[in-house]
């Protein structure tokens, strides 16, 4: 009603227990939040509210999401007699969304932790490459040194005739140190 009394219908989201009651219930004692006040005293000012979702306390003391609308009905002078609309207990579903946010959140917490365990398995196996290879190129670049010291003492122990030899022992010593160098 225009003095901010429920309708002579009890709202069983408010868990009122009687028509008595909630005849003499106001409005504003059900609201939790100022800012929702607020928005009753503009719905009172404009006439009318929709869908509009606030936390209220029930008539039990406990707390509860509803979704409101309502509307201003005039009487012949245009004066407010009553409001009339709806509250819905969004109470369930207000609590199925922010199970879905918090399940969200660790979702999204576990891919983070997901990707820099990954970049993390990547930089293990680049370093293990690294490691790998340096391994690799000091085992080739000793198997390349003898080499070439084996090809210069084969070459110096060859008799003076064995020309053709051992230039090709002093070709193979200078391949090793070129490739060594690369």
């Amino acid at each position: 009603q225009p003095d901010g009394h429920h309708l002579p219908d009890p709202a069983e989201a408010f868990a009122l227990p009687d028509l008595e009651t909630a005849r003499s219930a106001r409005v504003s004692d059900f609201f939790l939040d100022p800012e929702d006040l607020r928005g009753l005293e503009i719905a009172q000012r404009e006439k009318e509210v929709r869908d509009v979702e606030v936390r209220q306390r029930r008539w039990d003391g406990s707390v509860g999401w509803f979704r409101i609308s309502s509307r201003a009905v005039q009487d012949d002078d245009g004066r407010v007699a009553c409001y009339e609309g709806s509250i819905e207990d969004i109470s369930e579903r207000k609590k199925a969304e922010e199970a879905l946010r918090q399940y969200t959140d660790h979702v999204r917490a576990a891919h983070a932790e997901l990707q820099r365990l990954t970049g993390r398995i990547v930089e293990a196996q680049e370093a293990e490459r690294r490691r790998i290879a340096r391994e690799l190129h000091d085992e080739v670049g000793q198997g390349l040194t003898s080499v070439a010291v084996s090809c210069a003492s084969a070459a110096q122990q060859l008799p003076p005739e064995r020309t053709r030899e051992r230039e090709l022992f002093m070709e193979a010593r200078a391949r090793a140190i070129d490739t060594l160098h690369k």
